[in-house]
């Protein structure tokens, strides 16, 4: 079954985030098992950002944790973030399609 995490943070360098990230994304290619990730900004405050990473399951979600480069990773993001994240880990009970008729 599908598992989403959902992280919740404040940062003011987006591009200092995204060229982490970048950074993890060519280092784990072939080995992350990440499938989709959403990142989203508050509108009513700009600092404020929720990313939604999706896997195949809660254990290719720990699998992708466990990766050396994920810990770098991390490691580079915390420095970036204002406090510390908030996290969600959720495991998907039902799916709808309402784009289909």
């Amino acid at each position: 079954m599908t598992f989403i995490q959902i992280v919740s943070f404040q940062c003011r360098d987006l591009a200092g985030l995204r060229e982490v990230e970048d950074e993890w994304l060519s280092a784990t290619e072939g080995r992350r098992t990440l499938r989709r990730e959403t990142v989203l900004v508050d509108r009513d405050d700009p600092t404020r950002f929720v990313t939604v990473n999706e896997f195949d399951s809660y254990e290719s979600a720990m699998q992708n944790s466990t990766l050396p480069e994920t810990d770098v990773m991390a490691a580079k993001v915390g420095a970036l973030l204002i406090g510390e994240p908030t996290y969600w880990n959720l495991e998907v009970v039902q799916e709808t399609d309402f784009t289909v008729g």
